[in-house]
């Protein structure tokens, strides 16, 4: 799970928009401060639409959490996601 979420963190780090903390504590956990010019809402209703769901803890933030039951292709999949939704 661990190595799943830096995966996803590393991946989602490269797109213009996102911002992570890639030095945060190594949990199955991501989070991600989004650039003002995007809507926290529309990402997750985005996100959603296409099957991933995520969190929001915070104004401009969005968690995703790995588990047992997230795949190697399920964190690709995520990447492709926000790319595609983050222009």
């Amino acid at each position: 799970d661990h190595r799943r979420a830096e995966e996803l963190a590393a991946g989602l780090a490269e797109i213009p928009g996102l911002n992570l903390d890639l030095n945060q504590p190594r949990t199955n956990m991501v989070f991600v401060k989004v650039d003002e010019k995007y809507s926290i809402d529309d990402i997750i209703a985005n996100l959603c639409s296409l099957g991933i769901y995520v969190a929001s803890p915070g104004i401009g933030q969005i968690r995703m959490v790995t588990h047992y039951q997230i795949g190697d292709g399920d964190i690709e999949r995520t990447i492709l996601a926000f790319r595609k939704i983050i222009k």
